[in-house]
């Protein structure tokens, strides 16, 4: 028998997945609307401005309705994470308050877990309590947790997670006890809202393995408007719903299962931390 042997280093591009100026492209050409070059006679995206917003609206639109689809998709999990700011002064910081942080305006959530420090931002990793914001004045206003104030500064005990009315949009507000004494990492995992595509260049953030699904539901997007025929329209959205049906049953297969958080009690003893019941045992696919 042959042996194969993996290469030992492998250069990946960032992202393979379709630009919005490949998704422009494929819409123009099911549309009948794609422009040409003369010298190649390759197919280009629309030359009119018109047809070209009115596809560049179409992917937009047939993006949303995948994300609206199904609230499950791993793709829009991802992990934030900031430095916290001693001075207040940092980029995030509310009111110049070291311990007051607003997320960005495309998190649309509280965290799916529990807040870290990050390891290596000098400190052990470890996660700490989210409360009622009530908790955190009060520990903050009175001296904290014991009342003598002798932990009114150092690594963040607890936190909560609040809305924030900005000038712009409401966003979430994240107030940590007590004020931090160093730059810590913090991190968690948030459900993001995808900013909507606008340069040619943009990608979504499905992934490669999900472009004909964004293609399709484009096409449905665009069609549902202008197409009086209904025999096509049933066309053209059965086309859609069997390649999101296709995408849905991939995200599942490859979604990592998450079977919980596993903590050391030794960096949570004294802090406040429920670390939960002991001797459990976490069973997978029938295995302990």
């Amino acid at each position: 028998m042959r042996r194969l042997s993996m290469p030992q280093s492998v250069t990946y591009p960032p992202d393979t997945s379709l630009t919005l100026e490949d998704l422009i492209l494929r819409v123009a050409e099911r549309a009948g609307c794609a422009s040409y070059d003369s010298t190649t006679g390759k197919a280009t995206v629309p030359s009119s401005a018109h047809d070209y917003d009115k596809c560049l609206r179409a992917v937009n639109d047939g993006i949303e309705m995948i994300y609206r689809a199904n609230p499950s998709w791993s793709f829009l999990d991802q992990q934030l994470s900031f430095v916290m700011d001693t001075a207040g002064t940092g980029p995030l910081n509310i009111d110049s308050d070291p311990a007051r942080y607003r997320m960005p305006w495309y998190i649309t959530t509280p965290p799916k877990e529990s807040w870290g420090i990050a390891r290596g931002s000098g400190n052990t990793m470890y996660r700490f309590q989210i409360v009622n914001r009530q908790k955190v004045t009060w520990a903050r206003g009175t001296g904290g947790v014991t009342g003598t104030g002798g932990d009114s500064i150092g690594p963040p005990l607890m936190a909560a997670v609040d809305q924030h009315a900005g000038a712009d949009r409401r966003a979430w507000e994240m107030i940590f006890y007590p004020d931090p004494d160093a730059a810590y990492t913090i991190e968690a995992t948030f459900r993001v809202f995808a900013p909507k595509m606008v340069t040619k260049t943009d990608r979504h953030v499905m992934g490669a393995a999900h472009d004909q699904t964004v293609v399709d539901a484009a096409f449905w997007a665009m069609k549902r408007v202008d197409c009086k025929e209904q025999g096509l329209l049933r066309q053209y959205e059965a086309m859609f719903k069997e390649s999101l049906a296709q995408s849905i049953r991939l995200d599942q297969q490859f979604n990592p299962r998450n079977l919980g958080q596993v903590t050391d009690p030794s960096v949570c003893a004294g802090i406040g931390y429920d670390i939960g019941p002991r001797n459990i045992t976490v069973i997978a696919d029938g295995v302990p």
